[in-house]
């Protein structure tokens, strides 16, 4: 990918995909920094690379950078809403919004999240 960048710096599909390899390689700082060079570079089709982004937010514990990440992946309709909801939800329990976080969790189960009624039944009641 690297290469491929080189020959063509706009080239959007290396940045993801390496964007992706750094996260399996546990450069969490590297991928964000490739899925935001996608973002730049393709602001019409991204509603993907903010999703990738809040997974790396995610693991930084960046909990505010998810909660973005997620509301603008579900803004765009992400295909998968309800992992968005989800994963927005568990960031608000970590900055201590509650209620943002079991209406979050009540739209992923409703959109079929298997994991969503377990943390309504562990954070919400």
């Amino acid at each position: 990918m690297n290469k491929a960048i080189l020959l063509d710096p706009k080239y959007v599909q290396a940045y993801l995909w390496r964007g992706k390899t750094k996260y399996e390689v546990s450069d969490t700082l590297g991928a964000i920094k490739d899925y935001n060079k996608t973002i730049q570079l393709n602001p019409k089709d991204i509603e993907v690379y903010y999703y990738y982004r809040a997974v790396m937010n995610e693991q930084l514990q960046n909990h505010k950078g998810v909660i973005a990440d997620c509301t603008k992946a579900i803004e765009l309709k992400y295909k998968y809403l309800a992992l968005c909801f989800a994963m927005r939800g568990t960031a608000k329990v970590k900055v201590q919004d509650k209620k943002g976080a079991c209406a979050d969790f009540t739209k992923a189960t409703e959109l079929g999240d298997a994991s969503a009624p377990g943390l309504i039944k562990k954070f919400c009641e």
